[in-house]
């Protein structure tokens, strides 16, 4: 159960159930028809050097509330639509949440752009979008405490990152969904 107070000391205690968190989601930020670019990786920092120097990477990110956005499960993929400049590695992170909203770790994959599979555009014009599709299996934890992707935990936030500016990242789309069983739902390339 979940309660929600207010800081209004008249107002009573709500008490609910927690929303289901949905095993599909999909986000679109354009740019897989037509001309509108994807949306543009902006820098964060990452992280700091032991001599207090910023880490800087260069990213798109999904966040939504405390609770999580999507469930993950055993057979959940993540699929991202995107284009890069160069050949960079391109990184993949999920922060997960358990159910009430408690953080239960960061998993990540890396991939060199190349790995996924290319879009093509129009007839005239290859527009350089990739697809790639992650099992949800190959996501590894980023802390040591948290070391296993927990079934039915949902996804808090999803960032799709390249350690240069140079790669130029756009991301088009990410989706997070069931892979059937026993079918290659994936259609493109997906890392194995």
């Amino acid at each position: 159960n979940v309660a929600t107070a207010s800081l209004v000391a008249t107002e009573p205690l709500e008490a609910g159930r927690p929303a289901v968190i949905p095993s599909t989601y999909r986000e679109e930020f354009g740019g897989v028809a037509g001309n509108v670019p994807g949306l543009r990786a902006v820098p964060y920092i990452a992280g700091r050097e032991d001599d207090g120097k910023p880490i800087v990477h260069f990213g798109v990110n999904t966040r939504k509330d405390n609770l999580g956005f999507v469930a993950m499960h055993d057979d959940s993929v993540v699929s991202v639509r995107f284009r890069t400049a160069t050949q960079d590695t391109i990184r993949v992170m999920i922060s997960m949440r358990r159910p009430g909203g408690g953080f239960s770790g960061n998993f990540a994959v890396k991939f060199a752009a190349d790995d996924a599979g290319t879009i093509a555009g129009d007839d005239a014009n290859d527009d350089g979008w990739r697809l790639i599709h992650i099992p949800a299996r190959r996501f590894v934890s980023m802390i040591k405490d948290f070391p296993d992707l927990m079934p039915g935990h949902a996804v808090g936030m999803l960032l799709v990152d390249t350690f240069t500016s140079a790669a130029q990242l756009d991301v088009a789309e990410v989706v997070v969904q069931r892979q059937e069983s026993g079918t290659d739902a994936l259609g493109d390339r997906a890392l194995k």
